[in-house]
């Protein structure tokens, strides 16, 4: 383990900080996250302090890893210079946008933005952000106003951050210099305020291991710090002598699971891959988990390039149009598809990574057409949420330790917590529905069973452009009709099953809030076998919603069978 020697911690003015070094954020690290709330926020608070004649106003501190003699790496602190930076670009564009003073400009880009080499007399950014933000924030922030910077366009969710802190930048500036007779004395003292008086406790060390110590202390004394970002800085430190290797599987993790670096995935994917390993492990025990079990260098290193191995497989199951599923057949894509946006399995997710990553391509297609089988009957019966997960985390780790290897199996280990044919009926029977999407879906697989389709539980995305939901008993019916539904019953009954029917868009548009007598000739014209089927009723009441709900509660166990 890396000393903590050669630290050194002082307090240091925010814009001399930026003026007298540069800086570079390291590619590893994460894009720009700060949205509008925090860069208004950080304007602001310093406008407040320098209205209040605040002496001082503290923004926290930085820590900066000197990885060579000519390179200083920003290892905590990234948002707070880069905004800083966005301050004072906007102040530099100030003068050359509304005061037409590029001598001005000029003197604040040289101080504070850019410096030049003195060999190649190249200008070279102060502060150099992450490899997906750099060139954005070069060419669209930092460089001067240009019909060039107007044509750089943001292409990931950092750079529309950025774009956005930009723009509120700016509406900040013309604020505060709004109606005044010297707005270039305004803006010369917030400049002044920035560089002298807006304060942070510079924390230096020798080289990343040492930063990254800093950076958990500073966790443990409160730090609001994002989860990834904690585990990741662990496991560099943890990493030693490897640190180069877990760098780079780091980075192509990140890169894999989400393209626009979204924190969130990635927290997501941290957890779920480790539930899917160890257990059930909820996201305020994952730092501590992970903590206790990383203990070596080697260690780290086999965690980092697992997670780099089975980020493809995550991003799959996040998504069914991913590449990894072109060597599966269409009913594969269709599956996963119906588990993440029509089902919402979440809590699957570490079975999913499980059975990808250690079952033969066979079964991984026959135990997905289960889990979606299953899936439906569970959310009809209402599952419990916890008992669910815990359980799919223990399957995933029999999976991974070959106790598991087939589809077989694996109904066996969940067959428990899955509803049976007489059970699943009796719920179906009475269920409501209150999610369109999930609706649609339910008719659309029990259409295909009555009209005797193979695999009716693959559904495609349905264009509701094209088809809609109909409610028999409408959600909000017109005054005086439909008098035999009070308004208990018309609670009770308006999004249950029964009462529910696939029609064209055209075909439910017209239907609108009819009487039944008028609505069951429109459906005896539908090309839907289950549609047409309501208008054989010669009333509709609670007494045929119910009839009909629990007839299709029987097509419902032979169109999601476990087996």
């Amino acid at each position: 383990m890396s000393e903590l020697k050669e630290i050194k911690i002082d307090p240091e003015g925010l814009g001399h900080a930026l003026a007298d070094g540069q800086w570079a954020v390291p590619k590893y690290q994460r894009a720009y996250k700060w949205e509008d709330k925090q860069v208004s926020e950080f304007l602001y608070d310093i406008e407040n302090a320098i209205q209040d004649k605040q002496l001082e106003y503290f923004v926290g501190s930085i820590v900066v890893a000197q990885v060579s003699p000519e390179k200083s790496e920003i290892v905590d602190g990234q948002q707070r210079l880069a905004t800083a930076s966005i301050l004072l670009a906007g102040i530099r564009d100030y003068f050359i946008l509304d005061k037409n003073d590029k001598e001005t400009a000029d003197i604040i880009q040289d101080r504070y933005l850019f410096k030049k080499d003195l060999k190649t007399k190249e200008s070279l950014p102060k502060l150099q952000l992450s490899d997906t933000d750099h060139e954005f924030f070069l060419k669209r922030i930092i460089d001067a106003p240009s019909s060039a910077r107007k044509k750089c366009k943001p292409g990931r969710e950092s750079h529309k951050r950025l774009l956005e802190a930009q723009q509120i930048t700016r509406s900040y500036i013309l604020d505060i210099t709004r109606n005044i007779k010297n707005p270039e004395d305004k803006l010369f003292e917030r400049i002044a305020y920035l560089a002298d008086k807006t304060r942070v406790i510079w924390v230096r060390v020798p080289d990343h291991q040492n930063a990254f110590t800093i950076f958990e202390t500073l966790n443990d004394r409160g730090l609001d710090l994002a989860i990834a970002d904690l585990l990741k800085n662990f496991l560099f430190h943890k990493a030693q002598g490897r640190i180069t290797e877990v760098q780079q599987r780091w980075i192509e993790m990140f890169s894999m699971i989400e393209t626009a670096a979204n924190e969130e995935t990635v927290k997501d994917y941290l957890r779920h891959h480790w539930s899917s390993n160890h257990g059930l492990t909820r996201e305020r025990e994952l730092y501590k988990s992970i903590k206790d079990k990383i203990t070596t260098k080697n260690l780290a290193f086999t965690y980092a390039e697992n997670l780099r191995q089975e980020a493809r497989l995550f991003a799959a199951i996040r998504n069914s149009s991913h590449e990894f599923w072109n060597t599966y057949g269409t009913a594969t894509r269709q599956h996963i598809y119906t588990v993440n946006d029509v089902l919402g399995m979440e809590r699957i997710t570490p079975l999913l990574l499980a059975i990808l990553f250690s079952f033969a391509k066979k079964e991984v297609e026959k135990a997905l057409k289960v889990i979606v089988c299953s899936g439906v009957r569970l959310i009809i019966a209402g599952g419990v949420a916890g008992a669910l997960e815990r359980r799919y985390s223990d399957t995933a780790v029999k999976i991974r330790q070959k106790s598991v290897t087939t589809t077989k199996q694996l109904f066996t280990e969940l067959k428990d917590l899955v509803p049976s044919d007489a059970e699943f009926e009796k719920e179906f029977g009475n269920a409501r529905v209150s999610k369109g999407s999930l609706a649609r879906y339910y008719l659309n697989v029990l259409e295909r069973q009555a009209i005797g389709e193979a695999e009716p539980e693959l559904v495609p995305n349905t264009n509701e452009a094209e088809i809609n939901l109909e409610h028999v008993l409408p959600q909000n019916p017109t005054d005086g009709t439909w008098a035999k539904f009070d308004l208990d019953a018309r609670s009770a009954f308006t999004n249950r099953i029964g009462n529910l029917a696939l029609m064209k868009m055209s075909e439910n548009s017209e239907a609108g809030v009819e009487e039944y007598a008028d609505k069951k000739k429109r459906y005896a014209k539908s090309n839907y076998t289950l549609t047409k089927g309501i208008a054989g009723y010669s009333n509709w009441t609670s007494t045929e919603i119910e009839a009909r709900q629990k007839q299709l509660a029987i097509l419902a166990v032979a169109a999601w069978p476990l087996k």
